[in-house]
């Protein structure tokens, strides 16, 4: 797989292959639930996930820059794809209101899907933006370029930390369930645990 994300609400899961199918699973019976063939992206499928408050609502990004929202079980395309014109790598929902964040070549925004309208995007970084994430109380967001991860208000999109010097880019970040720690994944493998700022 590409990529796979779970549904917080629903015992739901979401793949990504490398022919440019959407694979939605039914985790609770184990069985495949829907396969989507995903017709309008000329990219595969580089990033996938679901809504914190409604567990059906999926967001998918692609290599060719397009962004899709998938809603409901069987999932339906909820409006046409939106094109961003870079590979998308990141995607996250803040787990308090409508707020995205996206991470896409070497730039990250943030929008409200309700109103669909970008509300802030940062200046382009030295390397491409690989992973996103808000926190777990949704005040900061994070993106992961290069060998570095930046933290920001989520609100006021004020820089808050920049954490940086490992060995190789890094590929995927986590937060801890309190927000006070974030795991950083580099590409070769290493993992590390970084305490972060109160």
């Amino acid at each position: 797989w590409l990529a796979f994300t779970t549904s917080n609400l629903a015992s739901l899961g979401a793949s990504a292959t490398p022919n440019g199918e959407l694979i939605l699973w039914d985790l609770a019976a184990q069985k495949l639930a829907q396969r989507i063939v995903v017709e309008e992206n000329s990219g595969r499928l580089s990033a996938l996930k679901f809504m914190h408050s409604h567990g059906l609502n999926l967001m998918t990004g692609a290599t060719d820059g397009s962004l899709q929202n998938w809603r409901g079980m069987p999932a339906e395309k909820h409006w046409d794809p939106f094109q961003f014109g870079y590979p998308i790598r990141g995607l996250d929902y803040r787990p308090t209101d409508s707020l995205q964040a996206a991470g896409y070549g070497k730039l990250f925004s943030l929008w409200d899907y309700r109103v669909n309208r970008q509300v802030f995007r940062s200046e382009r970084q030295a390397a491409n933006v690989t992973d996103v994430l808000f926190s777990p109380n949704g005040r900061h967001v994070c993106f992961a370029s290069g060998t570095t991860v930046q933290i920001i208000d989520a609100d006021s999109h004020y820089p808050m930390e920049t954490l940086s010097g490992f060995a190789g880019s890094v590929s995927s970040i986590a937060y801890f369930p309190d927000g006070t720690r974030l795991v950083i994944v580099n590409a070769d493998g290493k993992l590390m645990i970084w305490r972060l700022s109160p």
